[in-house]
């Protein structure tokens, strides 16, 4: 649905580019985030495939239509929630969404209809009458999903739409955002709140000083990486088999125990070899009241692959 190839944006006056040669595919229906941290060139990318800026070199296409060359095709194609939505501050949310209704050159009846759907879609239906200059933070951000999702597009790109809500609203956003995930829309999403990523995307790409790190699945990309899972263990007594068992394992690193007297260790393995792990345990009369993994998230991710390499010798 996406396709980026060797995408460079390089702004007058910049000696450095802000994206180099960025090269990516997402397909229908999947929900990408995009992830780094502030300047590493995420917005710039937005704003290329929202149409908004022509890059230097490189090509980006969505549905088929290159960004550049077909602006037009591409804007029916896409909803755009910019990190900053400008308001009319002075409209109540029904009549600010008839208004860009309006855009889509619909009469009354056709106007009224998308407002409608989209205020389902976002859940503003009780808020209609409500001007947007009263509302929250999150509230006003489901007003600018609201906007973007006027004309039904296929592809949704929300640059930082977490960056300024509360936890509460992030959760409301995120829980929104899978609901359109599940509706068949294609997310594009970049931010630098990991945490917000971690269970809606199912495919990731790491950016860091405009040049893309690495991406595809989160749990693939860790496998590549053999990232280490943490597992906790509450041990009741056999402490002496246990440091045996674990001391064996080639999969196990050393155990170390927290201030609560949970045993921590990191484990290589996979969830077959962990499971035999377990079953070793109990079957040599290690007393466990507790035996549980703790997985590595998109923010072990990032730090891997973002770590400056060490230089020789050092």
């Amino acid at each position: 649905m996406i396709r980026i190839e060797n995408l460079t944006k390089i702004y007058d006056g910049s000696v450095s580019p802000a994206v180099s040669g960025l090269t990516l595919t997402i397909d229908r229906g999947d929900a990408f985030g995009f992830i780094g941290p502030n300047g590493a060139g995420k917005t710039t990318t937005m704003n290329i495939l929202a149409t908004l800026l022509n890059p230097t070199s490189g090509r980006a296409e969505i549905g088929g239509f290159d960004v550049s060359a077909h602006p037009e095709e591409v804007r029916a194609l896409i909803g755009f929630v910019p990190e900053e939505s400008g308001f009319y501050e002075n409209l109540p949310v029904c009549e600010y969404l008839d208004f860009f209704a309006g855009i889509c050159r619909k009469d009354a009846g056709g106007r009224r209809r998308l407002v409608e759907r989209s205020l389902e879609l976002t859940g503003m239906e009780d808020l209609r009458d409500h001007y947007i200059n009263t509302l929250s933070g999150g509230y006003r951000q489901r007003v600018s999903l609201a906007r973007a999702l006027l004309h039904d597009p296929p592809v949704l790109l929300l640059d930082e739409p977490a960056g300024r809500l509360d936890a509460r609203a992030r959760i409301e956003l995120r829980t929104l955002l899978k609901n359109l995930v599940n509706a068949g829309k294609t997310l594009f999403i970049s931010s630098h709140i990991l945490s917000e990523l971690s269970d809606l995307c199912n495919k990731v790409g790491i950016i860091d000083r405009g040049r893309l790190l690495a991406s595809g699945k989160p749990g693939d990309l860790m496998r590549n990486l053999h990232m280490l899972n943490r597992v906790k263990v509450r041990i009741l007594g056999g402490m002496d088999r246990f440091e045996k068992i674990l001391a064996d394992d080639p999969l196990a690193g050393k155990p170390e125990k927290d201030q609560a007297g949970i045993l921590r260790f990191d484990y290589r393995g996979d969830a077959t070899t962990l499971n035999a792990l377990l079953e070793n345990l109990i079957r040599n009369k290690v007393a466990l009241a507790g035996f549980w993994e703790e997985r590595a998230g998109l923010e072990e991710l990032f730090l891997e692959i973002t770590r400056p390499e060490e230089a020789d010798g050092k």
